[in-house]
């Protein structure tokens, strides 16, 4: 296994340095000398999709949630997962975590599953009314699986 050390970002103390660095490394990566108050950055632009508009363009795909209950249900520390997803100030959630649709499919006995007795659970809104969930609502008894979807985060 070779030593490789790379450079923190923040080491580059001006934008001129961090371009040397770029070109020493042979990436082509452009960045401009004074950054954009955070309103006017790209990231910061709204859109629509599908007849919804998004407030900017940070998007979280959560990935596997494995801190469940037994049951596979949404446990405390998922809940709070998710409404971290909405503090972030990010705007979108796309999709949801990677549940499984049968007991017997799941990689770790605690990772969230799609099933008649714990679709309402991942459903239900949070003690604030707002979604906690970016789950989808679709039963196995509907679907093969968990269809995922767009949610805006608030």
């Amino acid at each position: 296994m070779t030593n490789l050390r790379w450079p923190r970002v923040a080491s580059f103390k001006t934008p001129e340095a961090f371009r040397r660095h770029l070109a020493a490394s042979s990436i082509g990566l452009d960045l401009d000398d004074e950054l954009a108050s955070p309103a006017a950055t790209p990231l910061a632009r709204s859109f629509e999709i599908d007849g919804v508009r998004v407030g900017n363009r940070f998007c979280i795909l959560p990935m596997e949630g494995w801190d469940g209950t037994r049951e596979g249900s949404p446990s405390d520390l998922t809940r709070r997962r998710w409404r971290n997803f909405g503090k972030s100030g990010a705007k979108l959630i796309w999709g949801g975590e990677a549940a499984a649709v049968r007991p017997d499919g799941r990689a770790n006995p605690n990772q969230l599953l799609v099933a008649e007795s714990t679709v309402a659970a991942l459903e239900d809104p949070g003690p604030n009314g707002t979604s906690t969930s970016a789950c989808s609502s679709r039963t196995p008894a509907a679907s093969p699986g968990p269809t995922p979807r767009a949610a805006r985060s608030r």
